[in-house]
C-alpha cells in the first residue's frame, strides 16, 4: 500500500504493485488460496508454532492444512469454552438459589426461637413411648442423661423399677 500510495489493497495501483512484488520474490507462482491461507498463519505465527510443538502437528507444513487445523481447533476450543461456561454459569445459578433457599430456612428457624415441644407435649411424648413399649433401651439412655443433668442443676430425680 505504500507503494501504490493508496489507502486500502485495492485499486490499479495497489494491484500493479502487488503483482511486482509477487514476481520478484517469486511467489507469484503460487495459487492464490494458499497465499491467502499463508498470510493467515504468518498472522497468527506464534500461536500456529506452539500449537505446531505438538507431536501431531509437527508433520503439518502445507499452508492450507495448518491454517485449516489450526482453525478448526480454535473453534473446537472456543465452542468447548463456551459450552463450559454455559454449564459453570447453570451451575452457579442452581447453586445461589439454592444458597438462598437454606438462608431463608435458617432465618425461619431464627426468627421463630420457640422450643419445637413446650415441656407438656415433651412428657406426653415420653409417656406415650413408654407405654407403647417401643425404644425402651433408647428411652432408658435418655433418662439416665436427664438425671444426671438434674442432679448437676441440683435437682433430685429418683428412677425406680431398677432400670436407673
Amino acid at each position: 500500500m505504500q507503494v501504490s500510495n493508496s489507502p486500502r489493497p485495492e485499486g490499479r495501483a495497489y494491484n500493479t504493485a502487488y503483482s511486482e512484488w509477487l514476481h520478484r520474490y517469486h511467489v507469484h507462482d503460487i495459487d492464490k488460496s494458499v497465499r491467502a491461507c499463508l498470510l493467515k498463519c504468518m498472522a497468527e505465527w506464534p500461536a500456529i508454532e506452539e500449537w505446531r510443538a505438538l507431536p501431531e502437528n509437527r508433520r503439518l507444513n502445507h499452508p492450507t492444512t495448518v491454517w485449516r487445523k489450526f482453525n478448526a481447533r480454535a473453534r473446537t476450543s472456543a465452542s468447548r469454552r463456551q459450552r463450559n461456561a454455559a454449564r459453570a454459569l447453570d451451575e452457579l445459578d442452581q447453586s445461589t438459589a439454592r444458597l438462598e433457599e437454606l438462608e431463608q430456612e435458617l432465618q425461619d428457624a431464627r426468627s421463630q426461637n420457640e422450643p419445637a415441644m413446650d415441656i407438656d407435649q415433651l412428657v406426653d411424648a415420653l409417656v406415650e413411648i413408654i407405654s407403647s413399649g417401643t425404644e425402651r433401651a433408647r428411652l432408658v439412655a435418655a433418662l439416665r442423661r436427664l438425671q444426671s443433668a438434674l442432679r448437676t442443676a441440683g435437682i433430685s430425680l429418683v428412677l425406680e423399677r431398677g432400670d436407673a
